[in-house]
C-alpha cells in the first residue's frame, strides 16, 4: 500500500529505507537534552541529611561529568547496608548516617576519619566536629527519650522506589537512543555520533539504580553519644536528640565507612565501561563526514569524564554551607565542564544537521 505523506522542508531519509528525518525544532533540542543528559543527573544516589545545595550540585557534578555520578553508588556496594536489616543501627553506620562528635585533630591517627560540616547542626566549642561513624562499632541503642522529650530508639529510613523507577526508565530512553544511532549516524559521524554522547549517562542510571535498591535513604543524620561529645559539652557544646552511644574506649582499629582507595580505584575502572562500548560499536572510526573539532569534544567529553569523575564528586562531598558555597564550587568545576560544555554544543550542532528520526515501519 503506498501512502503519500508530506514532511517539512529539509527532510531526509538519509539514504536508509523507511527512515525518515525532519529538521528539529527548538523543542526537540529541549526533549533531547533534557531525557538524554538532563534527567540522569536526578539519579545519582543521595547522601543521608542532603541538602537543597548538595542535592543541585550533585546534579551539576553528574551532568558535567557523569562518572562522578557512580562515586557515591561504589560505596553502597561495598557496604551493602540492606543485608543489615536485623541490625538498624549498624545498617545506619553502613549507609553513613550515623555522626559523632570528634577532635578536629586526632592525636596519633594517620588517617582520622571524614570530618562533616557543621554548619547544619547546634553550636559546637571550637575544637570539634561531627564525622562519621565507623563500621563495625559497638552501638548501644538508647531506649529512653532524648533529652528534647522524643523517642531516640528508632532510625527513620525508606527506600526510595520512585527514583529506582525514574533510572530504570531513563537506561531504557538512552538505551533506545543509543539503539536508534546505528545505521547511517554511526557511518556518518564515528564514534563522534551524537547518540552515542548518552552512552556514559545510561550506564550512570543503571549504576545507581542498583544502588538505590541496594540502601535505604535517612532523611537525616543521627547523633551518637560518645565521651568526647561529652567533653565538647563542657566547653560550651550543645546536642540533643542523640540515638545510640558509643564507647570509644572499647575500639581498636576502627574500620572506616569506605575504602577511599579501593573505591577511586574501582571508580576510574568503571567509568571506562562507556568508552569500551562506543569502541566496540564503531571500532573508534572517524566516519565520512565527522571533523576534527566534533571528534575532539565528544572524545574530551568521554576522557575527562571518565578521569575527573572522582574530583567532581570530591568537589561537592567537601562543600561548606555558607551562602557563596554553591558558586564556589561551581567556580571550581569549571576546569572539567568545559568538555562536556563544548559536547553539548557539537551534538547540538549535529543534531541540527541529521535531524529527528522516525522509522515508518
Amino acid at each position: 500500500m503506498n501512502i503519500t505523506l508530506t514532511v517539512p522542508e529539509g527532510s531526509t531519509t538519509h539514504g536508509t529505507p523507511y527512515l525518515l528525518c525532519k529538521p528539529p525544532e527548538w523543542h526537540d533540542y529541549i526533549v533531547f537534552f533534557f531525557a538524554n543528559y538532563v534527567a540522569h543527573a536526578a539519579t545519582v544516589v543521595s547522601l543521608p541529611g542532603q541538602g537543597f545545595w548538595e542535592t543541585f550540585l550533585t546534579a551539576i557534578a553528574a551532568l558535567l561529568v557523569p562518572s562522578s555520578g557512580i562515586v557515591r553508588a561504589i560505596d553502597v556496594f561495598f557496604q551493602h547496608p540492606i543485608f543489615r536489616k536485623r541490625d538498624p543501627l549498624r545498617q545506619a553506620a553502613c549507609a553513613a548516617a550515623l555522626c559523632m562528635v570528634v577532635r578536629v585533630k586526632l592525636e596519633g591517627a594517620e588517617d582520622p576519619v571524614p570530618v562533616i560540616d557543621t554548619t547544619q547542626f547546634s553550636w559546637m566549642a571550637d575544637g570539634y566536629a561531627f564525622a562519621y561513624v565507623p563500621l563495625d562499632m559497638p552501638l548501644s541503642s538508647n531506649s529512653a527519650s532524648g533529652r528534647d522529650g522524643r523517642e531516640t530508639n528508632e532510625i527513620a529510613s525508606s527506600y526510595n522506589f520512585p527514583k529506582a523507577v525514574i533510572s530504570l526508565v531513563q537506561a531504557i530512553w538512552a538505551i533506545v537512543t543509543l539503539y536508534q544511532s546505528r545505521g547511517n549516524q554511526l557511518d556518518r559521524y564515528g564514534y563522534a555520533a551524537f547518540g552515542l554522547t548518552v552512552t556514559p549517562y545510561a550506564y550512570m542510571s543503571l549504576i545507581n539504580l542498583a544502588a538505590t535498591c541496594l540502601a535505604p535513604e535517612y532523611p537525616n543524620l543521627y547523633m551518637v553519644r560518645t565521651s568526647i561529645m561529652s567533653e565538647a559539652e563542657g566547653n560550651g557544646g550543645l546536642f540533643t536528640g542523640e540515638i545510640a552511644t558509643l564507647d570509644l574506649d572499647s575500639v581498636t582499629n576502627p574500620k572506616t565507612t569506605s575504602d577511599s582507595a579501593t573505591g577511586t580505584w574501582l571508580g576510574l575502572l568503571l567509568g571506562f565501561v562507556p568508552l569500551i562500548i562506543v569502541g566496540a560499536l564503531t571500532g573508534f572510526s572517524a566516519g565520512d563526514e565527522s571533523t576534527p573539532l566534533q571528534r575532539g569534544f565528544i572524545m574530551a567529553w568521554f576522557v575527562v569524564g571518565i578521569a575527573a569523575g572522582i574530583w567532581g564528586w570530591a568537589l561537592v562531598a567537601t562543600i561548606v554551607r555558607d551562602p557563596w558555597a554553591w558558586l564556589y564550587t561551581l567556580i571550581a568545576l569549571l576546569p572539567v565542564a568545559a568538555p562536556a560544555i563544548g559536547g553539548f554544543v557539537v551534538v547540538g550542532r549535529m543534531l541540527g544537521e541529521y535531524g529527528i528520526c522516525t522509522y515508518l515501519r
